[in-house]
């Protein structure tokens, strides 16, 4: 199947399309056939060697993606063949089918597209750990996002302003 390669840690200009093995899915894994993968500063960083981990390569980069599922492991009782999922992992989403874990997997409503469902747990998920686990923030603080434009920002600013409760967005 094809796929987008890391061979070297030198950065997104020296990925390159190859063909790999179709991955199996260990006894919590699930396999997604693959319709939407993100492309994240997370997966600049880990091309690029910038990241705190660093996978044996050549690997397939790609933390978060969406798609339909096509099987599941012996463990996995969440999800089954033809579910509509997005998951995050380490690797492994530019491809056209991926494995990851059934705990890093959401099932997706049916109005929720791929190509959004694929963006959304690591800058929300990032968000509300930095935001609640991290920072402690309480109900009616003020919240002042200094880097909004990226997909993280965007994410603490539609945290605090509407799940957490926040007032005051400055």
């Amino acid at each position: 199947m094809k796929a987008i390669l890391c061979s070297s840690f030198t950065g997104p200009a020296d990925l390159c399309v190859g063909e790999i093995d179709e991955p199996k899915p260990a006894g919590d894994e699930i396999l997604i056939d693959v319709h939407a993968a993100s492309v994240s500063f997370m997966d600049q960083l880990m091309v690029s060697g910038l990241y705190q981990m660093r996978p044996p390569t050549p690997f397939v980069p790609g933390t978060e993606a969406s798609g339909i599922v096509v099987a599941v492991g012996d463990q996995v009782t969440t999800f089954a063949p033809g579910d509509r999922v997005a998951c995050s992992a380490w690797t492994g989403g530019y491809a056209e089918r991926m494995i990851a874990k059934d705990s890093k997997c959401v099932r997706l409503p049916d109005g929720v597209a791929f190509e959004a469902a694929a963006t959304v747990l690591h800058n929300y998920g990032t968000a509300y750990y930095a935001l609640v686990e991290r920072a402690r923030a309480q109900r009616d603080e003020t919240l002042f996002v200094t880097g909004a434009a990226g997909g993280v920002g965007l994410a603490a600013v539609g945290n605090g302003r509407i799940a957490m409760g926040w007032l005051s967005v400055g």
